[in-house]
């Protein structure tokens, strides 16, 4: 067999298996019993093509018109979320601190509203507030991703600086989760993040933890600079603690925590 074909074979039995987890199993077993059905289309002139895809009762929401193996988010229609609690998506909402009961939670991107969904699940918080630019995500995510049936959800929706500052006259929140800039900062300077950090951080309780996602390897295995290390810097520069944890499970993506120390 030609090499090129085997390696290429390669490729496609790995980013389902290897490195070996419960998660790629599992999702292995729903792609050999069941098929992707797109079962909605729209376009956006923010974001371009939406498309919902199910498979069995997993359920993605794609900024695109095929499905793309990067998915924007991912919900089940039915059944516990154990699966996506050990992805990144639970880890972001899991700091290495402790957190107030039901706490105020703002989450800087919607797409599809699966942290909103576990937000909802894990921490029972007081209310959740969530920042997304496109009006048609939004619409799309409580129509198709199950968004509408949480009562104590807020959105904006605007544009994620604009918010910030709005945002900076309210109650402060307990935590933060930052999910738009997941493969770093597009061609911006230091001044740019670290202007953008302090907006984050002057919505923060002053016992609050901020939690970013980022990216560190593709969906094929590619490495990815994500802005991690200069994300670290700045953010030492306004926290005492700040902790970095690698998730592989589907995807492969770093949780960066920042809080202080009296956590």
């Amino acid at each position: 067999m030609d090499n090129l074909i085997i390696e290429n074979l390669k490729t496609k039995i790995g980013k389902y298996i290897w490195p070996l987890c419960i998660n790629k199993l599992i999702f292995l077993g729903r792609r050999l019993t069941h098929q992707w059905k797109r079962i909605y289309l729209t376009n956006s002139s923010i974001s371009g093509a939406i498309s919902i895809w199910d498979l069995g009762r997993e359920r993605r929401l794609c900024f695109t018109e095929w499905l793309d193996p990067v998915s924007q988010s991912i919900i089940f229609t039915h059944g516990n979320w154990t699966e996506l609690q050990r992805e990144y998506f639970g880890h972001a909402l899991k700091p290495p601190c402790d957190l107030p009961d039901h706490p105020r939670v703002l989450i800087l991107g919607l797409g599809g509203g699966t942290m909103v969904h576990l937000a909802h699940q894990l921490l029972r918080p007081k209310n959740i507030t969530a920042v997304e630019l496109d009006p048609v995500v939004v619409e799309v995510a409580q129509t198709y991703m199950g968004i509408n049936k949480i009562s104590n959800l807020e959105f904006i929706v605007e544009d994620v600086h604009s918010a910030l500052i709005k945002l900076q006259s309210h109650e402060k929140f307990d935590l933060i989760v930052e999910d738009i800039f997941y493969q770093g900062f597009p061609n911006e300077s230091e001044n740019f993040e670290r202007e953008y950090l302090h907006k984050i951080f002057s919505c923060l309780n002053e016992c609050g933890v901020l939690s970013f996602n980022r990216w560190y390897k593709s969906y094929s295995g590619k490495e990815i600079d994500g802005g991690q290390e200069l994300l670290v810097k700045h953010l030492k520069e306004l926290f005492e603690q700040v902790v970095c944890k690698k998730i592989a499970q589907r995807w492969q993506n770093e949780i960066i925590y920042a809080f202080n120390s009296n956590q």
